[in-house]
């Protein structure tokens, strides 16, 4: 059972989606363009951590940036069947 409004829904998904997505392009990034062995090194890991904090900010300032589009009836993403569905699970 979903306690949490469609709408709070919609934006926790989409905001995981965006971190997931800025995540993945990070190690793509690292793992093509970067010289430096795949090793875990300290200072490697705490820079990706930073990285990827950065990155949920800049998630979750996109997915807020949709907010008065939900709050309009009309525009309102959460009133499209499919993501209804997709929001079910």
């Amino acid at each position: 059972m979903n306690f949490l409004p469609r709408r709070v829904q919609y934006l926790l998904a989409l905001t995981l989606a965006l971190w997931c997505m800025q995540g993945l392009f990070r190690l793509l990034f690292w793992a093509q363009i970067s010289d430096l062995p795949l090793a875990a090194e300290p200072h490697l890991l705490k820079a990706f951590w930073v990285g990827l904090r950065f990155d949920l900010r800049v998630s979750l300032l996109a997915a807020m940036a949709t907010l008065p589009w939900l709050l309009l009836p009309r525009f309102s993403a959460v009133n499209y069947t499919l993501l209804r569905r997709l929001l079910s699970y």
